[in-house]
């Protein structure tokens, strides 16, 4: 759960084992894609693994239109890693018919969009995220997404408010830092 590339790694030699068992198992997929993503970050920014996250993000929104958590790795992926945003926000919404209260997909959702500038709709849906599942473990995503969103708007004072609450949500998240 660190998103480290060690730790990912080891997870990714299981995932690719599951899938090749059960081709269509939709949540290894997303798994995958999130491990991938989680390389490319942190190991390089090497293309294959872009490309892998996409690539399991697509399959797991293929085999798994009735899985929430499936979904909603899917969705992430390819709203970072593909840039489409279109396609993230069409495997969000999925995830939120099959689990309306899914903080995560909500949390993770306002990371797309603060990346992609909508400060506003990224500031909604951390905070509802937040509102769902206020000590959720990936609660620094939510701060991360409002800290850059007040950032994009000038609110300085908010955005710092938020950063200092994504490091005390996770100190070990280096890109906190970075914002």
């Amino acid at each position: 759960d660190s998103g480290m590339p060690e730790q990912v790694t080891r997870a990714l030699v299981l995932l690719e084992r599951a899938i090749a068992l059960e081709p269509a198992y939709a949540l290894a997929h997303g798994n995958a894609a999130m491990c991938h993503h989680c390389l490319f970050l942190r190991a390089g920014l090497q293309e294959i693994n872009r490309t892998s996250s996409i690539r399991h993000a697509r399959s797991a929104i293929v085999h798994g239109q009735d899985d929430a958590l499936a979904l909603t790795w899917a969705g992430f992926s390819i709203g970072m890693d593909a840039h489409d945003r279109a396609a993230a926000f069409t495997a969000l919404e999925a995830a939120l018919v099959i689990s309306p209260s899914s903080a995560l997909t909500y949390i993770l959702g306002s990371v797309i969009l603060g990346w992609s500038g909508e400060a506003e709709r990224a500031i909604e849906w951390s905070a509802q995220g937040m509102r769902l599942s206020p000590f959720d473990s990936w609660a620094w995503a939510a701060f991360d997404a409002q800290a850059m969103s007040h950032l994009l708007q000038g609110r300085y004072e908010e955005a710092c408010r938020a950063a200092y609450k994504s490091v005390q949500a996770n100190p070990a998240h280096s890109i906190t830092y970075v914002q």
